[in-house]
């Protein structure tokens, strides 16, 4: 067969709650953002346009937070990229594949 392999190409998307949202952070961001939404707008359903605009940012702010973007899970999964590389040590100390190590106590 000349090595030709068919895989799938998303083998991991059937442990996913409807195909993108993963069951423990994703789904609870997404529903508790759905649910705030819902609430706020049963209690404001009368008071005007702005009102109801403000109830619906609660559900626009969690579902773009699982927003699926290439190269990556979803917005939630970049931004937690994004904090762990800021957090992380940057200076990188230099350790080869020397017999003989020496170290520098200057510092």
């Amino acid at each position: 067969m000349y090595n030709e392999y068919l895989v799938p190409a998303n083998t991991k998307r059937a442990t996913l709650v409807a195909g993108f949202l993963r069951p423990l952070p994703d789904l609870a961001i997404a529903g508790v953002g759905t649910i705030i939404s819902i609430i706020a707008l049963m209690a404001t359903a009368t008071i005007g346009m702005w009102a109801t605009i403000i109830s619906l940012i609660p559900l626009l702010v969690s579902w773009l937070l699982v927003l699926r973007i290439p190269n990556y899970h979803n917005t939630l999964c970049v931004i937690q990229s994004i904090i762990s590389f800021y957090q992380r040590r940057k200076k990188y100390i230099w350790r080869g594949w020397c017999m003989k190590y020496e170290v520098d106590n200057d510092k």
